[in-house]
């Protein structure tokens, strides 16, 4: 037994299951939502990515999302102060991108919120973003993007 009765050994077993069980207590969920800071962190990759087709990755499809998700996450709260109560969840977008960068559709194909306004909205934000232009390949991008939008404020 590895943790038997040789005081050396109970121990290094007592040392080894307060490290373990600190190391623990160290781990959290994904980090609060700043709005301040949003743009400038490493973008959020949501599990659920799926590339239709297109050369598009998914760390440049998940880096270009981030400004939308960003003011998704404060058009949230904006219309929550509005007393429009729109509750948190995930939206499913399917996206079109072509080639040079600019976003030629952006549809919700499933949705947790129930909000129309809110996902019309962000819809729109996808829409009006622009895309790093992928132009040694002339190949538009098809991609199922997840977006989870939380309460973060309080």
């Amino acid at each position: 037994m590895l943790c038997s009765f040789n005081p050396l050994r109970k121990g290094l077993c007592l040392a080894a299951t307060v490290l373990t069980l600190s190391a623990c207590s160290f781990v959290s969920g994904p980090p609060e939502f700043n709005p301040k800071t949003c743009l400038d962190e490493a973008p959020r990759k949501e599990s659920g990515l799926h590339i239709i087709q297109g050369p598009r990755t998914e760390q440049s499809i998940t880096a270009d999302m981030q400004t939308a998700y960003c003011n998704g996450q404060v058009l949230l709260k904006l219309l929550n102060e509005q007393g429009k109560q729109v509750h948190g969840g995930t939206v499913w977008f399917k996206i079109i991108v072509e080639y040079t960068g600019e976003v030629y559709s952006a549809e919700v194909v499933q949705s947790d919120i129930q909000s129309s306004e809110f996902l019309h909205k962000v819809s729109d934000m996808i829409l009006s973003s622009d895309f790093t232009p992928w132009q040694r390949h002339d190949q538009d991008a098809e991609f199922i993007y997840p977006m989870t939008f939380e309460r973060w404020w309080d």
